[in-house]
């Protein structure tokens, strides 16, 4: 029996939303079996301060992990047009951040591109809080439509803007609803990573005992 990814369910009202607005909604089909937490193959990458967890037996495959991305590559379904994933982040902030200028600003650059086309955006709920979801299309430098789908969501850990981006051909036949419901899967992957004590951090622990030791002996 096959499972939807628990953020599937977290972001099924959201993509309702987006896709009655959006050419190519005409359903959503199954979403990939997850298993439990943690289980399954483990990416870091410090640069963006996230790790992902890929469960067996997903449909995305990793590709590089290098500089401040991570790539994977949708090959787990030859009904649909293999799709590429990236995930990145924006630089740390000084002060708040605001997804909603970022999303105003993607916006801006897919209307910008080549028959570029923006068909909408919606506010999700998801396992880091509260993101936003972008659709659009374009024509990309080989003269083939490409449909894109991107995540934006406040860093786990920085003060700082975190985003993943699915990218697809845009083939006659898929539906919008399940291109979606796979990029929500990937999302749902990104984990914290664990951050290492500050340095300096340890000295100071060891200067702090050994004052409480020297005053243990003076007593």
């Amino acid at each position: 029996m096959r499972r939807r990814h628990p953020l599937v369910a977290v972001f099924a009202a959201a993509l309702f939303v987006l896709l009655t607005a959006c050419p190519g909604g005409d359903g959503a089909g199954d979403a990939a079996d997850a298993p439990p937490a943690g289980e399954g193959e483990r990416v870091e990458n410090e640069a963006i301060g996230i790790a992902l967890v890929i469960p067996p037996g997903s449909p995305f495959e990793l590709v590089s992990n290098e500089g401040d991305e991570i790539n994977l590559h949708f090959a787990g379904d030859s009904d649909y047009a293999p799709g590429d994933v990236t995930y990145s982040a924006y630089p740390v902030q000084d002060y708040g951040v605001n997804l909603y200028e970022k999303v105003n600003q993607r916006k801006a650059e897919m209307q910008a591109l080549p028959d570029g086309q923006f068909f909408g955006q919606a506010e999700l709920g998801s396992h880091l809080g509260a993101a936003f979801n972008t659709r659009g299309r374009y024509t990309g430098d080989n003269g083939e439509e490409v449909e894109e789908v991107r995540i934006f969501a406040v860093h786990p850990s920085a003060n700082r803007i975190l985003y993943m981006t699915y990218s697809y051909p845009a083939a006659p036949g898929q539906t919008a609803a399940r291109l979606q419901e796979q990029a929500f899967e990937a999302f749902g992957y990104i984990e914290p990573l664990a951050s290492a004590p500050e340095e300096g951090e340890g000295e100071a622990m060891e200067g702090e005992d050994a004052m409480e030791e020297e005053e243990g002996a003076e007593g």
